[in-house]
């Protein structure tokens, strides 16, 4: 036979194998099988003379039912496989006790020993394989997490302060303002500007006036229950839920107090390093977040123009979007 036709004889096979894993009578023949199969070889044990046809009826029953398990993949194949080695050794060790027990019968159960031996080990790396490619896979995840934790700080954070940054600040407020507006409650923000950094960049460099970015960013990230971010230069904000003026009021002057109380080696005595800030609550006339913070922004420049250091408070409603 040439190597085409086999290969075509071997295609067929296949395709036949699915075709008929696909058919419902496949599980009752598979049945049926298995039952015959299990008649003939009990009839073998039992009788006291083991004829030639009976053990051509067991060995093409135990193909057929070979044959319709493969259908269902190999995994089915294997399982049947080892079931009738076991189910042949279990009977072997049957017929020694009812002294059927022939050389063919010695020859089966050492097959049947080297059997379970190489579906043992072959079950075995198996496993071995299974457990290095779930630890595999597992490391990769952990390192994917690892590089997801690492991008969503790069997004989300500024690199000077460690604080939220400006997008991430808007994106969370305006979360707050839908919630806010959902339920009905409060949400107030502050803004506050550093006094003169200018001068302290100019004077120290900026090595000293990053140093004092990072102080004033730690004041705020010590505050609990807010948002606080680095909006940009030496601008700070912060967004607070269920907050109404006199809360906001008592916040900002506690920043301010510990603001004005840092000192820094590097700067003149009489440079002391203060903030501005500017304090709003969102109305229920506000029909985005820009106006609110551009109320916040108003303050704080009134608080500016007013000798700075200090805290002012913009409510009214002539604020322009």
């Amino acid at each position: 036979m040439s190597s085409h036709s086999h290969s075509c004889t071997v295609d067929a096979s296949l395709q036949f194998l699915t075709t008929t894993a696909q058919r419902p009578l496949t599980k009752v023949v598979l049945i049926a099988v298995l039952t015959g199969y299990l008649i003939a070889r009990l009839y073998i044990l039992y009788s006291t003379q083991t004829a030639v046809i009976s053990f051509g009826v067991v060995v093409g029953l135990q193909v057929l039912l070979l044959y319709i398990a493969l259908a269902y993949g190999w995994r089915v194949g294997l399982t049947v496989a080892i079931s009738i080695v076991l189910f042949h050794m279990l009977l072997l060790l049957l017929a020694q006790e009812l002294g059927h027990y022939s050389m063919g019968d010695r020859i089966t159960y050492n097959v049947g020993i080297i059997a379970l031996n190489f579906a043992a080990g072959y079950i075995s790396d198996l496993n071995r394989r299974l457990l290095a490619t779930l630890k595999a896979n597992h490391m990769n995840v952990q390192k994917l997490q690892q590089q997801y934790a690492k991008l969503q700080q790069l997004v989300q954070r500024d690199s000077l302060t460690q604080l939220y940054n400006r997008r991430y600040f808007y994106e969370q407020a305006e979360a707050l303002l839908g919630v806010a507006r959902a339920s009905g409650r409060s949400l107030g923000i502050i803004l506050l500007d550093l006094d003169r950094f200018k001068q302290i960049n100019d004077t120290y460099g900026h090595v000293v006036g990053d140093r004092v970015l990072q102080a004033v960013g730690i004041c705020l990230a010590t505050e609990p229950g807010v948002i606080a971010a680095r909006l940009g230069g030496e601008e700070f904000s912060i967004v607070q839920a269920d907050a109404e003026i006199p809360c906001l009021l008592h916040r900002a002057e506690r920043l301010r107090a510990a603001i004005a109380a840092l000192t820094f080696e590097e700067l003149a005595a009489s440079l002391r390093v203060t903030a501005s800030f500017g304090v709003t609550a969102v109305l229920t006339s506000d029909r985005s977040l820009d106006r609110a913070i551009a109320r916040a922004d108003a303050a704080l420049y009134e608080a500016k123009r007013q000798g700075r250091n200090c805290i002012r408070v913009r409510q009214e409603q002539g604020v322009a979007d």
